[in-house]
């Protein structure tokens, strides 16, 4: 079996997993585009490098363990390079190089390629048959479910989405024009899969909340959020958080690698409402997802607005009523939203709908506002002002649970006749044909670290192109929410095409510097003529500019982020508290939470590991309640996190160094009285000692041992069982003390101790043998040594160790 130095579970990258490749590790490595690491590509002895928005390496080892060199890569692998542009081939290696949910390789696959169609209706669109999805792995697979779909083969490669077909006599029906020949695998055809659904994850994001603000208002906004968070909260209290993240009839051997701490509990049936930890960690997640800030002094919140009764889905042209070659005949209806998340479009609306959303294809998705009478407003992410409609929909077995009100107007984006019309693009003379094919073969550049270097040294720094340009968006749409009259003039005088600079960045890689130097003049238009903006829009402002840019008082977008603001901070303190337990802390939910610590105690009762956890518990929280101290001056609170979060990773890091000298189950005892210790002192809400990277798996195991949760086991697939046990060690703990204060640092590489009666000899020094301590005479190797603790107070004692004896 391939090993891979990516932890994803299920997913994996798995055109690398067949078994003729002879591969025994592959390793993926990215690093940030520079003239530096253009130069690097000559000498980093990578295996494979290619660019997209970082440049990615990989390091591809075989059977024997011999790295794979860049110059027999291709080759090794059957695949085959013909590209003008080695930008565009870098999205393309991308999508066959990544993980997914499934994948396979196969020698032979039925391939019927339609040429009916017009590449503007069927562009990313693809079917494959029940059969053939079940044999990638798709065990769900039903008729009009769809997924993100890659096929590889000597062709070239096609990308997009595919829809399950029960009809089609093939195994999968490609519609002409859907193939890139940049690249192409001469050895099989290679598939993989990644199952979409429909979702409920809709939101308004900073850049789609000024675009409608006038179609729905800024008292519509509020309510959607205050009832996004009463919904939380009110799940979360409820236990239904395991709802959203248990995963268990789905479960896979190697999901169990899941880094995500708060679901791997809940898969153990753990219920994470009995644990300061866990409930933090639930509520961390969706104020993730609610608020995101850039980590520089001049940041401001990013808020998402949930829009609870809203779907995301997929679009697609109508292609359920196929025939066998996948011809398709649409209804009368225009939109149809199904279950499995397909946005069915009328195939005589999909140019205008797909134009009017800003040069959509059939990968996108979009959100789903339901509006009264059977009507929706649609949008994609990212969006220009005027990039949405209002569709007349039919929802076939989808539930809607609440409309949102149209409240005023904002005009939809036009579009120019000739591109509303789906032109036939593709000469039908095989001879113009092949003369084009011929000339494109002649311009094609070969893949190596010459060609690689000067494609990245060429590009026109398009990467930051996108963030401006969409910062440029931003400014624009808030300022028609004042000034409609000044909006208007301000859109012909600056009329940049977002589409073209979101292209060059992830699709060609081309110039647009023309159209970056519109956006530039923008800024500087508005910053020389004051005009006003939102106060939490400054930071989208270039640097050189915010000096002099006018913000408008009481921005009506202002003081709706203040509202949001002011919500978010009483709601968080109400789950999660404020302040440091002990001090003039504001309790919180998690504040009155009663864990329970008895049935962790009987997991081990007579714990001999107890003073050696108390030691590294000590030692780790002084250095958080250091980090802390010694970060509360910086006044940016985005900047302050980032140095804690920074620190507080050298502190777990430096407790998993600690940790490594035990076994597993003395790292299990160590870990109980961590719990034991924190939970029943008046600071147990600050437990993360116990629900970090790494303590938690023990933290888990723990509340399996106590009956409180379930293990894990695959018969087939996943199943929950009981596995209450109790914990011992071999391990004895004595105690040593002395008239004087000692310390276990004066002691740390000591390797033996030599017992005499009622008297200890460690490191040549004489101490006292605790009155407690049954051992007999003779010559014990240490196995660890900290500060004994006071059976009485649970202070450490200056004068008494505690030794670990093996």
């Amino acid at each position: 079996m391939v090993q891979f130095n990516l932890n994803q579970g299920s997913y994996k990258p798995w055109f690398f997993c067949r078994e003729s490749f002879g591969l025994s590790k592959v390793d993926f490595f990215s690093e940030e585009k520079s003239h530096q690491s253009a130069i690097s590509l000559f000498n980093s002895g990578h295996s494979f490098s290619y660019i997209r928005d970082v440049i990615r390496h990989i390091d591809a080892y075989d059977i024997d363990g011999n790295k794979i060199p860049f110059d027999n890569f291709l080759n090794h692998f059957h695949l085959s390079v013909n590209s003008t542009n080695l930008f565009k081939c870098g999205k393309y290696l991308s999508r066959i190089f990544r993980s997914t949910r499934h994948g396979l390789h196969l020698d032979s696959l039925n391939i019927l390629i339609n040429k009916n169609y017009d590449i503007k209706l069927v562009d990313g669109i693809s079917l494959i048959s029940i059969d053939l999805a079940k044999r990638v792995g798709w065990s769900e697979a039903k008729p009009n479910k769809s997924a993100q779909f890659t096929l590889l083969f000597k062709e070239g490669l096609v990308k997009g989405h595919c829809v399950v077909s029960d009809k089609i006599s093939c195994d999968v029906v490609i519609y002409d024009g859907n193939i890139k020949r940049d690249i192409g695998f001469t050895d099989g055809y290679f598939i993989a899969l990644e199952p979409v659904k429909l979702t409920r994850k809709a939101n308004l994001d900073s850049q789609t909340l000024p675009n409608l603000w006038d179609l729905f208002s800024p008292e519509q906004y509020l309510d959607w959020f205050i009832n996004s968070t009463e919904k939380f909260k009110s799940d979360l209290i409820n236990g239904k958080i395991s709802d959203w993240l248990d995963d268990i009839e789905t479960l896979e051997q190697s999901d169990l690698d899941e880094k995500f701490i708060l679901q791997k509990a809940i898969r153990h049936n753990i219920d994470y409402r009995k644990y300061p930890g866990l409930m933090r960690s639930a509520w961390n997640m969706f104020h993730k997802s609610l608020v995101k800030s850039a980590i520089r002094k001049d940041s401001t919140p990013d808020f998402r607005i949930p829009i609870l009764f809203a779907y995301r889905g997929y679009l697609r042209v109508d292609i359920r009523n196929n025939d066998s070659e996948g011809n398709f005949a649409c209804s009368d209806r225009s939109f149809t939203l199904d279950k499995y998340g397909n946005l069915w479009v009328n195939k005589n609306l999909v140019c205008d709908t797909f134009k009017i959303l800003g040069g959509a294809d059939q990968d996108d998705n979009v959100v789903i506002i339901p509006l009264p009478e059977n009507k929706a407003v649609i949008y994609r992410n990212p969006n220009q002002f005027g990039e949405y409609q209002i569709i007349d929909i039919e929802y076939d077995s989808v539930e809607i649970t609440q409309t949102a009100k149209i409240i005023g107007n904002v005009p939809v984006k036009k579009i120019k006749e000739k591109e509303s019309v789906c032109e036939k693009v593709i000469y039908d003379n095989k001879f113009i044909q092949q003369y084009f094919q011929r000339v494109k073969e002649d311009q094609c550049i070969e893949y190596n670290q010459f060609w690689l270097a000067k494609t990245l040294l060429t590009l026109n720094n398009n990467d930051a192109n996108i963030g401006l340009a969409a910062n440029a968006e931003m400014l624009l749409a808030s300022i028609r929410i004042t000034d409609k009259k000044l909006f208007d003039f301000l859109s012909e005088l600056f009329n940049w095409d977002l589409e073209k600079i979101i292209d060059s960045t992830v699709k060609d890689g081309i110039d647009v510097s023309d159209q970056m130097d519109i956006v530039r003049k923008f800024f500087q238009h508005i910053a020389d003529n004051k005009i006003g903006i939102p106060k939490v829009f400054i930071n989208r402002v270039p640097q050189s500019l915010r000096d002099k840019i006018n913000v408008l008082p009481d921005h009506p977008i202002d003081q709706l982020y203040e509202a949001i603001k002011v919500i978010i901070e009483l709601v968080n303190t109400e789950i999660i508290g404020k302040g440091v337990a002990g001090k003039d802390r504001e309790k919180g939910l998690i504040d009155f939470i009663e864990v329970p610590v008895g049935d962790i105690i009987k997991v081990c009762i007579e714990n001999p590991l107890e003073d050696i956890s108390n030691e590294l518990m000590r030692k780790h929280n002084f250095a958080i309640a250091e980090l802390l101290s010694s970060t509360e001056h910086i006044e940016n609170l985005s900047e302050r996190e980032e140095k804690r979060k920074q620190g507080i990773e050298r502190i777990q890091e430096h407790l998993r160094i600690s940790l490594e000298q035990f076994t597993e189950e003395e790292r299990l005892l160590i870990v109980q009285n961590f719990m034991i210790r924190t939970y029943l002192s008046q600071k147990s809400v600050h437990d993360s000692i116990i629900w970090n990277k790494y303590t938690s798996d023990y933290a888990i195991k723990l509340i399996i041992s106590a009956g409180l949760g379930l293990q894990i086991i695959f018969n087939g697939k996943a199943h929950r069982h009981y596995a209450a046990k109790e914990l011992s060690t071999d391990k004895i703990a004595i105690r040593v003390w002395s008239s004087e204060a000692i310390s276990s640092e004066d002691f740390k590489e000591a390797k033996e101790i030599m017992i005499l009666g009622s008297k200890a000899y460690l490191n040549g020094r004489e101490l006292n043998l605790g009155d407690e301590c049954k051992i007999n005479d003779g010559v014990y190797s240490v196995y660890a040594i900290s500060q004994a603790t006071s059976k009485k107070t649970g202070q450490f004692l200056k004068n008494s160790l505690t030794i670990l004896l093996k």
